[in-house]
């Protein structure tokens, strides 16, 4: 007597899934399959167009860039920069901020120094970063005031690195006392930088020789100083 055995109902709905897939692996090119297949959905999804009046935001930077290339007068670049200014007050993307702002120095200085007056208070380090350098580029007492500001608060060592840079590319004599104070940091780098930056302010060069450049900014005679470069000095005859 031959036992026939039926699996309920039940059991096949409850299984039905995991059948589908072990059917669709052995038989990839069944046309049963194909109609079940799980990612079919996505892909149709994935190429869904976005909603009206939505654009990705490197389409909305090439359109800006496309426009600033056919900017031809002042008025036009002016009023592009000044858009652009709105644009980053509500821009949440920091990758969008960063390039507004690169793109708004090329248009115009002055709205572009704006931007860069509110950027280096940005939550982004990498957009705080590009405003210090931009107002390194861009100059006068106002910029020194910024990025001394800058770079005595700042946490990142990046940006506070960039904006004592800046204070040299400026080549204000009102940087020379903002630059002092960090010849007695403890890092090597920031020392160095500060070096660098007075050497383009003042002309001067003492190499990377700190108290001749410590006795140089408190107006001392430098000749007297017994030189101590970074690679070589002693901590406590400098700290």
């Amino acid at each position: 007597m031959m036992i026939k055995w039926r699996i309920p109902d039940a059991a096949i709905r409850k299984f039905e899934p995991i059948l589908i897939l072990l059917i669709g692996i052995a038989f990839p090119g069944c046309s049963f399959w194909s109609g079940f297949r799980p990612w079919n959905g996505i892909a149709k999804d994935s190429q869904a167009t976005l909603p009206p009046g939505v654009v990705l935001p490197r389409e909305r930077l090439k359109a800006w860039q496309e426009s600033a290339k056919k900017a031809g007068t002042a008025e036009e670049r002016m009023a592009l920069a000044a858009q652009l200014r709105t644009e980053f007050a509500g821009e949440q993307d920091p990758f969008m901020r960063r390039e507004i702002l690169r793109l708004a120095a090329k248009l115009d200085v002055t709205t572009a120094t704006e931007i860069a007056q509110s950027a280096v208070n940005d939550p982004e380090e990498s957009v705080r970063w590009e405003a210090c350098k931009l107002l390194g580029k861009v100059g006068g007492a106002e910029s020194v005031a910024i990025l001394a500001e800058v770079a005595r608060r700042e946490t990142s060592s990046d940006v506070r690195q960039a904006a004592i840079k800046a204070l040299g590319s400026i080549k204000n004599a009102n940087a020379v006392p903002v630059l002092a104070e960090f010849l007695d940091e403890r890092d090597p780098a920031t020392q160095y930088l500060a070096m660098q930056s007075l050497r383009e302010v003042t002309g001067k060069d003492f190499g990377n020789d700190v108290r001749r450049w410590q006795a140089y900014v408190r107006g001392e005679n430098t000749a007297d100083q017994p030189a101590v470069s970074l690679a070589g000095r002693k901590e406590d005859a400098i700290f």
